[in-house]
């Protein structure tokens, strides 16, 4: 691990001896402040019907039956609603490419 001293130069790396002079006061820097992220909505695991409550209880709901988290990009759909009665029940729109898309003639053949 390198360390560094204090110098009125800047930081000095004791092992090399390179000065790293301080950043200049008046340069305008980005705040770091550590990121929050919600935690999940709770949901029935499909597998139990269990309620999930937290991202932490979520992977380990998935972890134990073998399952993961199927990323937009493998849909074969991209995200896109074709089936009426899916979008009807959620109140949602089928999307445009699949407004003559009849479901029933994919299960019947």
């Amino acid at each position: 691990m390198v360390r560094y001293r204090s110098t009125p130069e800047g930081w000095r790396n004791l092992e090399t001896g390179e000065i790293q002079p301080y950043p200049d006061p008046t340069e305008r820097r980005v705040l770091e402040l550590p990121m929050v992220v919600r935690d999940i909505e709770p949901y029935a695991s499909p597998m139990t019907g269990e309620m999930i409550t937290s991202r932490s209880q979520a992977r380990y709901d998935l972890e134990k039956h073998g399952m993961r988290l199927q990323e937009p990009d493998e849909s074969p759909t991209k995200g896109k609603i074709r089936n009426a009665k899916f979008a009807a029940k959620r109140g949602l729109k089928v999307s445009d490419e699949f407004k003559d898309y009849d479901s029933s003639e994919r299960a019947n053949g």
